[in-house]
């Protein structure tokens, strides 16, 4: 094949879909369409019918936003910060919502509610799962660990017997087979399993003797990754700090739970996180209580020894006026000590423990600036621990984060340096105060004057004492009244139904499936069909378009005198057609194809016989196609023709007209018999003298040949004719036919060439 041709044949193909094609189509494969419909349906029954339904529980919270601290840091001149995310209301709602979803919230989810361990029961073919509370046993496994898988067979009688087999640890297989009884515990090679009975003992069998079950106990890692790919948590808006988690499960009671239980060890967690500055500042308290509590009574001790040797009797009242004049005095001093020696304590606690230790908190009453600043410090590293927690160190945010840490820490050690100086000028002033006032009891006795120090120790540390156990009990009330960050708006809900499968939803689904692959089909089939069903699919051709016969019943001779069918019709038609190419009293007509089954025997012995009713012309019908003789064996002719005419010529062609009354006033000049040299003998000049006489006997001469494309039978032939006509035949013929007879016309050089388009259905 030539580029020239591949081009035009390639350029043929390139149709459009007929749409009615397609609605042809369809109609004439209805059936398949209704086998296809019922075929998905049947489907989808089967399926939402063993299919294990699912549930949908969905809960709503608001997470309270209790930051406080983005005005301390904006007025530390760390505000640059929030650019980070760190800072702002929607960033903190998304660390909440990564504490929910992580894999230690999620570890702790599944060791709460055993979900790590599955039961399935066998029905037939299939099997499904069932919740605990309808498990006739509940199985458990000592020595298993948390991250070990286990899967087992269990065949279990109604009398409460049962049989262990196909053992599987991890990835090592067993092929054990233990026997027992429930409420009982068995060695295995996989180690101890304890089987129990539960409350849906007697129900499960169903009227069974035994029923076969499938437990499956999966690592606890890998539990928690499912439930954190599940559990669906998320905010409802940008707006506003609503969370909306749902959840599915076979259970509706059992995602209830799930839910539940996530809010709760959310909640736990928070208020652990919430209550470690306060156990932090306990800490520090009662390690400084211990240490006064041994001061005092060393002290105490020393001054009742001091005064028993001494015989001091009591000075209370001698000193009395003095006393009361010196009151504001130690009183002020008395607080600037306590002040100061917490403050000094707490400075050095700083440069002891490590960065990533909480600082006691609310210690300082009279130093809020101190206060607020620690509060920041633990608040940020409880953020910082979060966010490490679900990444990792060498995150940006949590560097950003140790960075910011680390200036508030500087900040605060600044602040208490500053706090102690300021404090110890303020007591060396009163200290300066006091001493004026020392000097009025000059007159006290010796013995008292040397005592008087010691008891005034002694206030002091009382007085520190009393204040610590007065923090140690705020402490205890804030842990006991600390509030939830969580408010739960609306608790686990749920439809009845089962969110899936859809029964109605899916069955629709089948069956607009059921119609619709049938139509991909014969789409399908119809983009890739190039074959030639009606004129239009003809195109552009180089070649005239003849006219068009309807599909006949009957492949023989189909003209009648007074028929008025289609058939008949369109001959009648195509007659009238060929008497309008051609004025003269005569013209000679050849007919071929470019494939077998085109119809071109048929469409020449009724267009002759056509041509023979108007007028009473006078037709000679010849069969020149010496490789099958198609025309000589439909009308049955003798089997002398004009092979043997050509192959001795002392025979005449008048010899063998045959006459059919079928064929009515069309004289037949058969083919004979099919010679072993066909080409040889139309190329002869004897044949082209037969003709010439034939088509002086006679108003118009029809010539059946072969195929173009087979041999060069036609290209001896064709020259011999006035008109030459290209059978195609309805949804046989491809669009390279058309090309091949264009290129067949173009390369002989032939006149007068046109197509017939063969076997149009009505519908096509």
């Amino acid at each position: 094949m030539d580029v020239e041709k591949y081009e035009a044949i390639v350029a043929n193909k390139e149709r459009p879909i007929s749409i009615i094609h397609i609605v042809t189509e369809c109609k004439q494969n209805w059936k398949w369409f209704v086998l296809s419909a019922f075929c998905m349906t049947t489907l989808a029954l089967t399926y939402v019918s063993i299919i294990t339904p699912q549930y949908e529980r969905s809960a709503e919270l608001i997470i309270k936003d209790e930051d406080k601290t983005n005005s301390l840091l904006n007025s530390m001149n760390l505000g640059a910060f929030s650019n980070l995310g760190l800072l702002n209301n929607t960033s903190n709602i998304n660390n909440e919502i990564r504490v929910f979803q992580s894999i230690e919230t999620m570890q702790q989810l599944a060791q709460r509610l055993n979900l790590t361990t599955t039961c399935k029961i066998s029905n037939g073919l299939f099997s499904h799962e069932i919740v605990s509370s309808d498990s006739p046993i509940k199985i458990t496994f000592p020595n298993i660990k948390d991250n070990d898988f286990i899967s087992l067979k269990i065949k279990l009688y109604k009398n409460g017997k049962f049989i262990i087999s196909k053992l599987k640890k991890n990835e090592n297989t067993y092929n054990d087979k233990i026997n027992g009884n429930v409420n009982n515990i068995v060695k295995s090679s996989i180690g101890l399993i304890a089987l129990t009975k539960t409350r849906s003992f007697i129900s499960a069998f169903k009227g069974n003797d035994c029923i076969d079950l499938r437990i499956t106990k999966e690592r606890l890692y890998d539990k928690a990754k499912e439930l954190q790919e599940n559990i669906s948590i998320k905010l409802t808006d940008d707006q506003t700090s609503v969370l909306d988690i749902s959840y599915q499960d076979i259970s509706g009671e059992r995602a209830e739970n799930i839910i539940n239980t996530l809010i709760a060890i959310y909640q736990e967690e928070w208020l652990k996180d919430k209550n470690s500055n306060i156990i932090s500042s306990s800490k520090f308290i009662d390690e400084r209580i211990r240490n006064i509590e041994k001061e005092l009574s060393s002290l105490d001790g020393n001054i009742s020894q001091f005064k028993g040797d001494n015989l001091i009797p009591d000075y209370e009242e001698a000193a009395k006026t003095v006393l009361e004049n010196a009151t504001s005095t130690n009183e002020g001093i008395l607080k600037l000590n306590n002040q100061l020696y917490v403050m000094e304590h707490m400075s050095k606690m700083m440069k002891r423990q490590s960065r990533q230790q909480l600082l006691p908190a609310n210690l300082l009453p009279e130093n809020e600036n101190v206060n607020l600043q620690i509060k920041a410090y633990n608040d940020l590293l409880l953020k910082r621990s979060t966010l490490v927690e679900n990444s990792s160190n060498k995150n940006p945010i949590v560097e950003s984060t140790d960075n910011q840490i680390s200036s508030l820490r500087h900040a605060i050690e600044s602040s208490m340096n500053q706090g102690v100086a300021q404090l110890k000028i303020q007591l060396q002033n009163m200290n300066t105060e006091k001493g004026l006032v020392t000097n009025q009891i000059s007159s006290t006795p010796k013995k008292v004057k040397q005592i008087l120090p010691a008891e005034r120790q002694q206030k002091v540390i009382e007085a520190v004492y009393i204040y610590l156990l007065q923090k140690k009990e705020e402490n205890s009330i804030s842990q006991i009244f600390t509030s939830k960050n969580i408010r739960v708006i609306t608790p686990p809900v749920g439809k009845i139904r089962p969110v899936f499968p859809k029964k109605i939803r899916t069955c629709a689904a089948a069956l607009l499936l059921g119609f619709i692959l049938p139509l991909i089909f014969i789409f399908i089939r119809e983009s890739k069909n190039n074959k030639i069903r009606v004129i239009n699919d003809i195109g552009d051709s180089k070649l005239d378009i003849l006219g068009e016969i309807p599909l006949c019943r009957n492949t023989g001779i189909i003209v009648q005198s007074n028929a008025n069918d289609a058939c008949n019709e369109s001959f009648r038609i195509l007659r009238n057609k060929l008497f309008r190419l051609k004025t003269s009293n005569g013209f000679t007509i050849l007919t071929t194809s470019s494939q077998k089954g085109s119809g071109k025997t048929f469409t020449a012995i009724n267009l002759a016989k056509t041509i023979s009713l108007s007028n009473k012309n006078k037709v000679a019908l010849i069969d020149l196609n010496f490789r099958n003789a198609g025309l000589s064996h439909l009308v049955k002719a003798p089997s002398n023709g004009i092979a043997q005419i050509l192959n001795d010529n002392n025979l005449k062609w008048e010899d063998i007209i045959f006459h059919d009354d079928t064929t009515g006033n069309v004289d037949i000049i058969p083919a004979g018999t099919i010679p072993e040299n066909p080409t040889e003998l139309l190329s002869s000049n004897y044949l082209i003298d037969i003709i010439k006489d034939i088509k002086n006997r006679y108003n118009f001469v029809v010539i059946d040949t072969t195929n173009i494309n087979k041999t060069a039978d036609v290209d001896i032939i064709a020259p011999l004719s006035d008109i030459n006509i290209f059978v195609l035949r309805s949804n046989l013929s491809e669009k390279e036919s058309i090309t091949i007879s264009e290129k067949y016309t173009s390369e002989n050089k032939l006149d007068n060439a046109y197509i017939i388009l063969n076997g149009i259905t009505t519908n096509s």
